[in-house]
């Protein structure tokens, strides 16, 4: 039943009875029906609706039903439209077609398009905010078929028993980002409509795109370990492949060095003169023994080691030594750090042997020259 606001009929109320000094048989507006004439002070009339006549035209077929009490939902068709109500649990179950077993207020709908019967029906619960939705369909005769009871979720409970089947994926955003579920337990990530970005299929996880690991990674160390509590992570810096264990930079990732012909270009060999100036150099390099700072919480104190300051070695072979060095107070940064070049020491120590094998040479050319004199002299 339709009905009116107390701020309206309040409002009304004193129209009325303002119009009461000049309408003279204003009762015949709430007691009468269909349209009366009214008549004013003046003698003159006119024609006006009954309060009932407005009430009936605010009235439609839609009604309040009343009570289903043990009534099966299946016959509640469309043409029993209307609200209905069910006040209690013990009526409400599935073998009267219920979607759930509590009381609750039932909406049904029409829709004319198969039929009378046809119609679609929404079920209130009571006690919460849980909503299930259904269609009839029919034919002439009545209904043929009931779809299943779907819950429909809502902003603050998404979640929701049974489920959602899409046969073609799921759309997060049209077009933008669909989920897809293969027959044989895969699954398909798809960004911008025709672009995989993951996927499943039973043997891993495969990634076509490029994989962006914002905060690193966590593994386990080894099979059947817990996986530890340091995120690990690398990065290219355009000469080497760095090694971070959370916000630390613990090194770089040295891999087997190539040095065949087919992948340099500009080779020249070093004359025998450049031998003592390698030499000379190496003879210079002065061996320490030291131990390595503790950085953060990840790398401890080393023990006591024997090797070289990379900061000598700059001064006297550059080629041997590469990094930008830190200055003094900076943070021990290994990516700033000098870093000794293996095979250019290697090099280095090449030539100067070779150099002191010419020495050698020479020596013994001499000595035996001053053997020969003096056996010829004898």
């Amino acid at each position: 039943m339709a009905t009116i606001s107390d701020d309206l009929a309040a409002a009304m109320t004193k129209i009325f009875s303002q119009a009461q000094l000049d309408i003279q048989n204003l009762d015949k507006l709430f007691n009468g029906n269909g349209d009366v004439t009214i008549a004013r002070a003046d003698g003159s009339t006119f024609a006006a609706a009954t309060w009932a006549k407005m009430m009936a035209a605010t009235i439609g077929t839609f009604k309040q039903n009343g009570n289903l009490g043990t009534r099966r939902l299946n016959e509640v068709d469309g043409r029993n439209e209307g609200w209905w109500n069910q006040n209690s649990n013990a009526n409400a179950t599935t073998a009267r077609d219920y979607p759930v077993n509590q009381a609750g207020s039932l909406l049904v709908t029409q829709n004319n398009a198969n039929g009378a019967a046809g119609c679609t029906q929404v079920y209130f619960v009571y006690n919460s905010n849980e909503t299930y939705l259904r269609t009839g369909i029919a034919n002439a005769s009545g209904i043929t078929s009931w779809t299943g009871w779907q819950k429909l979720a809502f902003t603050s409970d998404p979640e929701f028993s049974g489920k959602v089947v899409m046969p073609g994926g799921m759309h997060l955003k049209k077009d933008k980002v669909i989920l897809k579920a293969g027959d044989d337990n895969t699954f398909i990530i798809t960004v911008g409509g025709n672009v995989d970005v993951c996927s499943w299929n039973g043997g891993g996880l495969y990634l076509p795109q490029t994989l962006d690991a914002v905060r690193g990674f966590k593994s386990h160390m080894g099979l059947g370990s817990a996986s530890g509590n340091n995120l690990y992570c690398y990065g290219w810096d355009g000469s080497r492949m760095v090694l971070y264990v959370d916000n630390t930079a613990v090194g770089s990732l040295n891999t087997t060095s190539t040095s065949d012909r087919g992948l340099k270009k500009d080779i020249e060999y070093t004359p025998l003169d450049d031998r003592l100036v390698a030499l000379d150099e190496v003879m210079r390099w002065a061996t320490a023994t030291f131990k390595m700072r503790a950085r953060g919480d990840v790398i401890p104190e080393s023990p006591e080691m024997l090797g070289f300051i990379a900061n000598d070695l700059k001064a006297v072979s550059p080629e041997c030594v590469s990094g930008q060095g830190l200055e003094e107070g900076d943070e021990p940064d290994p990516l700033k750090a000098y870093t000794l070049e293996p095979i250019a020491m290697m090099a280095k120590m090449t030539m100067a042997m070779q150099a002191m094998k010419d020495q050698i040479t020479d020596l013994q050319n001499t000595v035996n020259d001053l053997k020969a004199q003096l056996v010829s002299q004898q």
